[in-house]
């Protein structure tokens, strides 16, 4: 009896020894990411100040000592003084207070309400709008969702959703781009399909769902993505396949196509032609063509974004008339002309592109991108002015009706100094930077 009790300890402890490798093996390859809280999005409702104009100040407005606002997500501000960082709301109170971070950015992954931060250590994670901690500051460094971390000795890199949730497969040094359809403003888009470099489509489980050609591909968008391949004479071309794999517009383009919005994407053609871009519907089938085929580089029209349309329009620079916004249709229009308010319709000066996404469309009121003297203001997609021109510059939120925006001095009246601060979409200043040097 004793002799079996020594016999059976012995095996409880070869597989307790074994189990403990295992786990230590397993944990050097995956790292352990505890999920301490949750991505949040917070309704912010706009307050309205009667009687104001854009660019004054409202009577209530926060006053905060700082060098300056980094920028504003889901209604609350990054805000930086010397090398600190701190998070605050539209009323000024302290979220995360001085010190706690010495950096804090917004990932360049959309759409997202966390916020990346790094500690003096140097060591990195994320955190939501209520400054809970959503990814453990643990990591050696991270780029959007891709972390690093040293383990055993070993610079490794590992794949984190934004829920903090490992992603396996990518211990040896892959990396992913995200893709997906942009849910509507206020709608924080779970991620849900991703590339690899190595020509591999894979879901948040990190499980391959498409393998791509040697040739490679694109991101989806719009539920297809541009992939390239030997089009049977030995030649490499560019085309679309569905969210199944299936190559559903054959290889036929030269020049790497626009991903697809709205159902259309662009292409080039690769030979010269009666035209100088066209668009591209699901089936393959051009929709209508874009420019003359001009030799001369001055009379050739040229897209913006690639050429890829956001909420119905696509940006174009057209020869001797500027930016113009073309509809699924192909039909051009100037801003001004789609402007619902008649007042702002028939100012002037009109309305010039600067650039558009979506967010709504950045719009100045002089032709030239560099000028001085140029104001600012956002228009909807719908024609509608989201915020007034009154700024140097301005930068709304993704995520609450209000933006970071910088009103110039105006010698021309008294009182009216430069601003730096939050304004709603009537243009009133909501909170300011009460430290003169901060501009931003």
């Amino acid at each position: 009896m004793k002799r079996k009790f020594i016999l059976t300890a012995a095996i409880i402890a070869f597989c307790s020894c074994t189990s403990n490798s295992q786990n230590t093996k397993s944990k050097a390859i995956i790292p352990s990411v505890k999920l301490l809280a949750k991505e949040i999005y917070q309704q912010i409702p706009e307050k309205r100040y009667p009687g104001l104009k854009p660019g004054e100040i409202a009577p209530d407005a926060a006053k905060i000592d700082v060098d300056r606002i980094v920028t504003i997500l889901n209604g609350v501000c990054i805000v930086q003084k010397g090398a600190a960082y701190a998070l605050v709301d539209l009323k000024g109170n302290f979220i995360v207070p001085w010190g706690r971070y010495t950096e804090m950015t917004v990932p360049q992954v959309p759409f997202t309400t966390l916020i990346h931060v790094k500690d003096e250590a140097g060591l990195q994670g994320f955190i939501n709008v209520k400054g809970e901690v959503v990814i453990p500051v643990a990591y050696s460094g991270i780029r959007d969702f891709n972390a690093y971390r040293i383990l055993k000795g070993a610079y490794t890199r590992t794949r984190l959703d934004s829920r903090g949730n490992y992603i396996p497969g990518f211990d040896d040094g892959a990396d992913v781009d995200f893709w997906g359809l942009r849910e509507p403003l206020g709608q924080p888009q779970a991620v849900n399909r991703m590339l690899t470099l190595k020509g591999q489509y894979i879901n948040k489980a990190g499980k391959i769902t498409i393998q791509l050609p040697k040739g490679g591909g694109q991101p989806f968008s719009d539920g297809m993505a541009a992939v390239s391949g030997d089009n049977g004479y030995g030649e490499g071309k560019w085309g679309f396949i569905d969210t199944t794999g299936k190559l559903v517009i054959p290889y036929t383009y030269t020049y790497p196509p626009s991903n697809f919005h709205n159902g259309l994407a662009m292409v080039r053609p690769w030979q010269k032609a009666d035209f100088d871009y066209a668009y591209i519907d699901k089936t393959g089938a051009v929709k209508f063509k874009v420019g003359t085929g001009a030799d001369n580089s001055y009379f050739r029209y040229e897209p913006a974004n690639k050429g890829n349309f956001l909420n119905g329009y696509a940006f174009w620079n057209v020869p001797d008339k500027g930016f113009m916004m073309m509809d699924v249709n192909g039909n051009f229009y100037k801003i001004a002309d789609i402007i619902e308010n008649p007042k702002l319709a028939k100012d002037e000066t009109g309305f010039f592109y600067e650039r558009n996404d979506e967010r709504g469309i950045l719009v100045r009121n002089t032709k030239y991108n560099m000028s001085f003297n140029n104001i600012y203001g956002i228009m909807g997609y719908d024609g509608q002015m989201r915020f007034p021109f009154a700024f140097k510059t301005i930068e709304p939120d993704y995520y609450s009706p209000y933006a970071l925006a910088w009103r110039s001095e105006d010698k021309r009246v008294n009182n009216n100094p430069a601003i730096a601060g939050i304004v709603n979409r009537q243009g009133v200043f909501v909170m300011v930077v009460q430290n003169k040097s901060g501009v931003f």
